[in-house]
């Protein structure tokens, strides 16, 4: 993969087409989704991780978010928002979950680094079942 993909293998997944994506979050990132999505990543941290519990439990707000992260690759790959909503179910769905976890984890400082990975390793990066009828709606291009 090109070095804009590159990163962390477990910052990584595939969609339901087979396409492999690689989840950074950085500064400009997560200003980036603020502004386009209002969800403030670096609160998702907070309150045990409240926030991104939320996230996860809300699949088509968590797509928005993905989609920002890593549309940069979507755009060489000529794909757009809803054909990766479209791609995004099941084991993928959970696969970006994971990926995302991890990213943000790597972003964090060491001391919190450190905290995200144990609950992670506790089995937080195991998302409850998303609601169906929240992951119909469609993912509006940011």
């Amino acid at each position: 993969m090109s070095s804009s993909t590159e990163g962390n293998t477990t910052n990584r997944f595939k969609d339901n087409a087979a396409r492999e994506w690689v989840v950074k979050i950085h500064v400009f990132a997560v200003e980036q989704v603020e502004n386009r999505t209002g969800v403030k990543i670096g609160s998702l941290i907070q309150d045990k991780l409240a926030g991104l519990i939320d996230l996860i439990e809300h699949p088509v707000k968590f797509v928005r978010v993905l989609w920002v992260l890593i549309e940069e690759q979507a755009v060489k790959l000529g794909v757009k928002p809803e054909q990766l909503a479209e791609s995004l179910s099941g084991d993928a769905l959970e696969a970006a979950y994971h990926a995302f976890i991890h990213a943000l984890a790597d972003f964090s400082p060491s001391r919190l680094r450190s905290q995200i990975r144990a609950l992670i390793t506790a089995g937080a990066d195991q998302p409850p079942a998303p609601d169906l009828a929240a992951g119909s709606e469609a993912v509006a291009a940011a």
